[in-house]
């Protein structure tokens, strides 16, 4: 036989030499030989070449360097079955579980540390190839190691690294020609154990053999793992008598002009002066401004006249960049594929399919049913809703960590639906009972709707979320195939593949991949894998954690294959990868390089009878990577990083930035930051790259000289509407002064009346607009429920409805909570309970300043325009609409005391004095008058707040204040109405401007605060109030 070895460094023709060889015997005879690679990257790129030169091949004869073990391993012993890892991890699982080390079981990542200690023990040769000898963590995992081999050897099957090391048993039967005549290898840099071993035994049966070697004079260290190649070589030669060798050493490198001597120099021992203009080295401030930059720097490349194709934008730490950089290269306009893998679980349609089964597997709890509801499994039905329901019917909460059967959770959640429709409607008419106010009865309304929705969308709903999970009522085996069949059945009910197909922008092809990949390959290969293992039929808890092991380590390609576009590649992918342009992207430390250690060795790498450094060895591989990644450029190369994460954190860079400065003899360049401020958040015209940024760019011109020629040059038509429409004249005014009047009516609440006076742009967004808050979905009692609940038991208190409050208490609180927690209710109850106690034993007797005569209770809850009630006229053509809470009355004098209870120390004095106004009214015909009222507080240091007594001055009623407000704390009849004709007639003209264009003060707990701040900004002026 024959051996051809071409020695060479980077960049010297090697794999263009092979190329030419391969081709002479390509067209002698295309099925005459095997070409391999170390990976499916670099096979890929060389039968790409290849195919450029001869058109037409087989593809099946170029192949990555596992895929060509396990294809020849298999036709030497086609009885035997090759197991991928996820099958393995099961393995690992099962013997954990027989050397009672369950707890282990659960740790994917310790699973994933075992078999990676499998692969390497068995590429390099056997334990003591990886181990100390001091290292007691051996015996367990060689305990693991030989029970695996056990199973695989009773089973008949095996792994890839079995295929390079179990070859050597067959090595004999191999016969001169059985695989080909000729083998072609090319792109390794080291060989490990076990590929020697492979290679040993199959390399006779080849006529001839030609292999490419590194060879490269000045980078001695970062080659060092060659080597073991020419040690195989040299021993393979000794081995082999009627072996010819020929050895042909190509010197010259040809690397491209521009990068000629950054590449000469880098990471070489004997570096040259000098300086390499087509280097840069960019640092940023965090790593939002990295990308950003980059996709204007791809941009103005194109522009340039580059085409997409001719860049690639590296990044190690892969995942993130991928998913920035695809973002705003989107936004720029710019062609982009990546290169990348997504995890085939990462795919919300694969996991969308895979729901049902992981429901029934884990009992049915509570969150994968929701789960299911928010995927379309019951139908059309709004997720945010399901959510809220499945919380305050406590249906999230029930036996959620214990599996139960099918029927049994069924039940559940119909009769907590039922009872959480009870509970509504309880709560319903309490609110509606003690409101006096739209805004008050707006929760109530709120509650209709849910008890409407809750019957008639999520009850069926759930009916049919059941019905779908029929088929495991029993969880009991089934045939293998049913699986695949409810699978395809699941995503024709929910027409998944329809609904990503009619997504515009191919923003659905990344879905439709994952399920394909899913349907046609993944689903295939665990029917086989388990009919091989001989389980023809299967429960579905094991078929379920079969799958999940494929799902976790399986993936699907991140984009389509097309051509010239811009490429987001990984630092492994890019290898291979030639590119005039090549930008590297967080070049940090941790990323160049990235080196993690299976903890299992720490042991044995921190002893001083360590047999392999193998972090020096990955860290060699890192930077033999990025030196391969370089040489592949053309014309310019760019490192890019940031120097802090968003929080300001600073950021390490690569120990490989001093010698990309001292190969290229670039220096660092700081860009996004001037005097330390960000920079560049408002582009100039000239460097806007979207058509975003070019009209907030132009914006910066609209009403100057220049603005009409910028309209017609870039089409600023849509922009110059939007932009005078914002400078429009504007006033805080509602014009349709009949429609508004007719929308107010003429009575009004004191709450209505003090909003405006507080703010009329509260009140617009409140009663004109009706953007109130949504009613809160709580357990405990809202403020609102709380207050109902005190004016309930205090009103049946004091009327003597009996001096069991307690009783009413816990009657009012059972009304006002949505569920029937014990918890909750006692929690509650106690609260409550103990200011109630205080305000009835201790609060109550204690009598408010400038109170005198013998009153009582009399009357409670005394409506006026509620319920049927007569509303009482303030001013002509205004009524006011209310309840008082509590009357008492003097007999001897004929005069009432008004008391209005409050939680804490809040009330208006305006609403006394209004609250007096519509007493008198309504007990005219009794002849009482109003002497005086308070505000009984429930809580506070405060007890009688505003306590007030009405005189007669000058012929006109005078409410005086104890504490006043302003000097004396006199109000008129007179000042009252003026405040309430005040604010009818700026509602009436339609005048709403917010309180903060003079007050700020008054907004800092306002909700709605960030509103505020749009409607300051609209009037030109600063928000006062800053945080």
């Amino acid at each position: 036989m024959k051996l051809s070895l071409f020695f060479g460094p980077t960049a010297s023709g090697k794999t263009e030499t092979i190329l030419s060889q391969l081709e002479k015997v390509h067209r002698t005879d295309p099925f005459s030989y095997y070409f391999v690679g170390p990976s499916g990257d670099h096979v890929r790129y060389f039968r790409e070449n290849f195919v450029s030169r001869v058109g037409t091949i087989n593809s099946s004869r170029f192949l990555a360097m596992d895929q060509f073990a396990v294809d020849i391993f298999r036709l030497l012993n086609p009885a035997s079955y090759h197991i991928s890892d996820y099958i393995i991890r099961l393995e690992i699982g099962n013997i954990l579980e027989k050397m009672g080390k369950r707890e282990l079981i659960d740790s994917a990542m310790f699973i994933d540390y075992i078999l990676e200690m499998i692969h390497d023990v068995k590429e390099q040769g056997g334990f003591t190839e990886i181990f100390a000898s001091d290292d007691e963590a051996v015996s367990t995992l060689m305990d693991i190691y030989r029970a695996l081999q056990e199973r695989f050897a009773q089973n008949t099957i095996f792994d890839t690294f079995d295929a390079y090391t179990g070859i050597e048993e067959r090595a004999d039967e191999i016969h001169k020609g059985e695989f080909g005549r000729y083998l072609f290898i090319d792109g390794f840099h080291d060989f490990s154990p076990a590929m020697s071993k492979f290679f040993g035994s199959v390399f006779p049966s080849f006529e001839e053999i030609f292999i490419t070697i590194p060879d490269d004079p000045g980078r001695e260290e970062l080659y060092s793992e060659v080597a073991s190649i020419r040690r195989f070589i040299e021993d393979f030669e000794k081995r082999t008598p009627d072996i010819e060798v020929s050895r042909i050493f190509l010197k010259e490198r040809y690397y491209p002009v521009k990068l000629e001597h950054f590449m000469s120099n880098l990471f070489c021992e004997n570096k040259r002066a000098g300086l390499c203009p087509a280097v840069e080295v960019t640092v940023f401030p965090d790593l939002f401004s990295e990308v950003e930059w980059t996709a204007r720097l791809v941009k103005k490349y194109l522009v340039d006249g580059y085409e997409p194709g001719e860049i690639s934008l590296v990044a190690s730490d892969f995942q993130i960049y991928d998913r920035l950089l695809s973002q705003k290269l989107r936004e720029y306009g710019v062609p982009w594929r990546s290169e990348g893998d997504e995890p085939l679980l990462s795919s919300l349609a694969v996991r969308k399919l895979i729901l049902p089964l992981e429901a029934a597997v884990l009992g049915f709890p509570p969150d994968k049913l929701i789960a299911m509801g928010d995927n379309g499994y019951g139908g059309e039905i709004d997720a945010r809703f399901l959510e809220m329901a499945a919380t305050m019917s406590r249906i999230i909460y029930d036996r959620a960590h214990v599996r139960l059967k099918l029927e049994e959770r069924r039940t559940s959640w119909v009769e907590r639906l039922e009872k959480f429709i009870e509970f509504t409607s309880r709560r319903r008419d309490a609110v509606l009972s003690l409101a006096e106010d739209d805004l008050e009865s707006a929760p109530a309304l709120e509650m209709e709707e849910t008890i409407r929705r809750v019957r008639e969308d999520l009850l069926p709903a759930v009916e049919r979320i059941f019905d779908k999970l029929r088929p495991f009522k029993s969880m009991r085996m089934r045939p293998v195939g049913e699986y695949s069949q409810m699978f395809a059945g699941w995503e024709r009910d929910l027409a998944i593949i329809d609904s990503y197909r009619k997504l515009e922008q191919n923003d659905g092809e990344d879905e439709l991949r994952a399920l394909k990949e899913f349907f046609d390959r993944v689903l295939p290969e665990l029917e086989r894998v388990l009919l091989f293992m001989n389980r023809p039929r299967i429960a579905p808890a094991e078929y379920y954690s079969y799958l999940m092991l494929m799902l976790r380590k399986e993936s699907y390609p991140a984009s389509r294959s097309i051509a010239n576009r811009v490429e987001i590649q990984s630092l492994l992918k890019s290898r291979f990868s030639k590119r005039k342009i090549k930008i590297f992207l967080g070049f940090v430390d941790g990323a160049y390089p990235y080196v993690k250690l299976n903890p299992l060795y720490s042991f044995t790498q921190y002893s001083s009878l360590r047999p392999k450094d193998l972090l020096l060895t990955r860290e060699k591989q890192q930077r033999l990577n990025l030196y391969l990644s370089i040489t592949t450029a053309g014309e310019a190369i760019h490192f890019t990083l940031p120097e802090s994460t968003i929080e300001g954190e600073p950021i390490l860079p690569s120990p490989y930035l001093k010698d990309i400065l001292d190969s290229s003899g670039a220096t660092v360049q700081r860009r996004g930051l001037i005097a330390g401020k960000r920079q560049g958040l408002i582009p100039e015209l000239k460097d806007a790259m979207s058509r975003l940024e070019l009209d907030v760019a132009a914006s910066k011109y609209f009403k100057g000289p220049f603005w009409p020629g910028l309209r017609e040059r870039f089409g600023l038509q849509r922009l110059e509407a939007s932009l005078i429409d914002f400078n429009r004249e504007f006033r805080w005014e509602v014009k349709d002064l009949e429609k508004l009047r007719k929308h107010l009516g003429q009575t009004f609440s004191f709450s209505r009346l003090k909003s405006y006076d507080d703010c009329p742009f509260l009140f617009f967004l409140s009663y004109v607009a009706g953007l109130d808050q949504k009613t809160d979905h709580i357990f405990e009692l809202t403020p609102l429920d709380e207050g109902n609940v005190y004016h309930a038991v205090l009103r049946d208190y004091f009327s003597g409805k009996g001096e069991e409050w307690e009783g009413s208490l816990a009657e009012n609180l059972t009304k006002h909570l949505l569920h029937d927690s014990s918890v909750v209710f006692k929690f509650e109850f106690a609260r409550l309970r103990e200011i109630l106690l205080d305000y009835i034993t201790i609060r109550e007797s204690k009598r408010p300043r400038l109170m005198s005569g013998e009153y009582y209770p009399f009357d409670f809850e005394k409506a006026f325009g509620l319920s049927g009630t007569a509303r009482v006229e303030v001013i002509p053509g205004v009524y006011l609409r209310g309840k008082i809470d509590r009357v008492d009355l003097d007999e001897t004098s004929d005069s009432i005391y008004i008391i209005d209870y409050k939680r804490g120390n809040s009330g208006d004095k305006e609403q006394l004095i209004l609250y007096s106004l519509a007493a008198d009214t309504l007990f005219a015909d009794s002849g009482y008058t109003v002497a005086g009222g308070v505000f009984k507080t429930l809580t506070g240091t405060t007890v009688n707040r505003a306590a007030f007594k009405v005189e007669t001055v000058n012929g006109e009623r005078v409410w005086r204040f104890v504490g006043g407000r302003g000097e004396g704390g006199d109000w008129s009849e007179s000042d009252a109405l003026a405040w309430v004709r005040g604010i009818t007639e700026g509602l009436y003209a339609g005048k709403f401007a917010p309180v903060c264009l003079s007050q700020s003060g008054k907004c800092f707990n306002c909700r709605f605060k960030k509103m505020k701040r749009v409607a300051t900004w609209r009037d030109g002026k600063e928000f006062a109030d800053e945080e």
